[in-house]
């Protein structure tokens, strides 16, 4: 029905948000901004913001291997040039 795919497009919008306001908080919440994010692709598995973030998250983490992951995908759903790509990509050079 229309009014699931718009709760669907509210709920992964809502969730990166909230997953990307617990990560650069004064005080972060890591945990939280994970899960955050995984409900977000859940809803949307292709959510270029999403995905963005999960990557710089995963720096934050240390995880590299997992924020090129991140990178690999955008390039698969957006390319190289999309803004998404672009500044993770720049993230991960300068971390």
């Amino acid at each position: 029905s229309s009014s699931s795919a718009a709760s669907d497009v509210y709920k992964r919008q809502v969730y990166n948000l909230l997953g990307f306001s617990y990560r650069k908080h004064s005080e972060p919440n890591l945990d939280k901004a994970f899960e955050a994010y995984r409900i977000a692709l859940d809803a949307n598995p292709e959510h270029l913001g999403a995905h963005e973030y999960l990557g710089e998250l995963y720096i934050t983490l240390g995880n590299m291997n997992k924020a090129n992951e991140m990178l690999l995908k955008l390039e698969t759903l957006a390319g190289t040039n999309s803004m998404e790509y672009r500044k993770l990509k720049s993230a991960i050079d300068n971390s």
